[in-house]
């Protein structure tokens, strides 16, 4: 389905509603919300399973299905697939992590220094030192934020090009899913924003009924974990489907030549 058609006032609603659509596909998204929400007991195991279930809705939207969620088998596979999605968020972001770990450590690094030198009655030094670790916390936070856009954006037809190819080394086809990537890259851009701001709502939305949450204390870790179940749930199936369309725009150019 093409990305357009999302962004219709019909597609938008189709898009929204299609993890409830019949009994089974809410089924399969009820699944995915447990896994999600058994992560907050078992970290590892969960989280790896939900990726590589991720994945196999990835590969449906990038092979141009209508909107459905995959079944739940072959546990192996979905395992596996997970923990190339895993390595393939480690090569996309980190560098993003490596920044946003240094800026931490510079800025609690002068806090100690600043501290220690305070307490020495050198003030000035303290004061010059610590102004230049909020100054290099700033600026390493922006290069995270920036390098952070850029990895997170061509992770998606990366991992929709590995999905597809069924093979980690399809990660590192660069010409492959570059040129899928150039030739839809606004679709890619906007399917990414809309991602880190659907991802700020939920967080923003928990933040502001926190009050009432505190009374429901066993249900705040059900709730976030559906809330983000379903946020990846259309992210995946727009960069999907986004990489689909990029496939059929290739497809036609080369026709056309």
């Amino acid at each position: 389905m093409n990305t357009d058609t999302f962004f219709s006032p019909r597609g938008l609603a189709s898009l929204l509603s299609f993890p409830f659509r019949n009994r089974e596909t809410f089924t399969r998204f009820l699944f995915l919300g447990g896994f999600f929400a058994l992560g907050w007991v078992f970290p590892l195991l969960p989280i790896l399973i939900s990726a590589g279930y991720l994945l196999e809705v990835l590969r449906l939207a990038a092979q141009g299905a209508q909107p459905t969620l995959p079944p739940w088998e072959n546990w192996g596979r979905l395992l596996l697939n997970g923990l190339k999605v895993f390595g393939g968020g480690l090569v996309f972001l980190l560098p993003s992590l490596i920044l946003a770990i240094k800026a931490f450590v510079l800025y609690f690094g002068g806090m100690v220094v600043f501290a220690a030198l305070a307490d020495a009655g050198r003030e000035g030094l303290a004061f010059l030192l610590m102004f230049l670790a909020v100054t290099l916390l700033f600026v390493f936070q922006m290069l995270g934020f920036l390098f952070y856009l850029i990895g997170g954006t061509l992770l998606q037809p990366a991992l929709a090009h590995m999905a597809l190819r069924e093979s980690f080394s399809a990660l590192f086809d660069f010409k492959g899913w570059w040129r899928v990537f150039k030739a839809s890259k606004g679709g890619f851009i906007v399917t990414f924003l809309l991602g880190v701001m659907l991802f700020y709502g939920i967080q923003l939305a928990l933040a502001l009924t926190f009050p009432i949450w505190i009374f429901f204390l066993f249900f705040l870790p059900v709730l976030t974990s559906f809330a983000f179940a379903y946020a990846f749930t259309l992210w995946t199936w727009l960069g999907g489907a986004a990489y689909s369309e990029s496939l059929s725009t290739l497809e036609e150019n080369a026709s056309l030549e």
